[in-house]
């Protein structure tokens, strides 16, 4: 299988001996994330996983973007849920290009796991 990498370019998929495609892992963490959107990168790279450590009373958001600001579902990669269970871990396994933003929701705090 193919895809292409946060560098724009074709790569093949790497599969376990069963032929399961293999989940990235992150090679970077960002622990105790909350409060106001936080900028983790500012090149391409792909999130892994995030870890809900409290739960927000409001949904949270993961956005492909240069900036802590501005940012709409125009370039958001994914949600977090409000009121998502403390100890969830979520796999959003997803390219981004132009910066990583994470906005925890009220009261959330997660850690993320990506490879810049």
């Amino acid at each position: 299988m193919d895809f292409i990498d946060p560098q724009n370019n074709p790569t093949r998929a790497r599969v376990d001996a069963s032929g399961n495609q293999a989940v990235a892992h992150g090679s970077q963490a960002a622990l105790n994330v909350n409060g106001a959107a936080v900028q983790l990168d500012t090149d391409p790279g792909r999130i892994a996983r995030v870890s809900v450590i409290t739960a927000g009373t409001t949904a949270g958001a993961i956005y492909d973007s240069a900036s802590t600001s501005g940012n709409t579902a125009a370039n958001q990669i994914a949600v977090i849920p409000a009121n998502q269970a403390a100890g969830s871990i979520i796999t959003v396994d997803f390219p981004y290009t132009a910066g990583l933003v994470v906005a925890p929701g009220s009261g959330g705090v997660l850690a993320i796991t990506f490879t810049p």
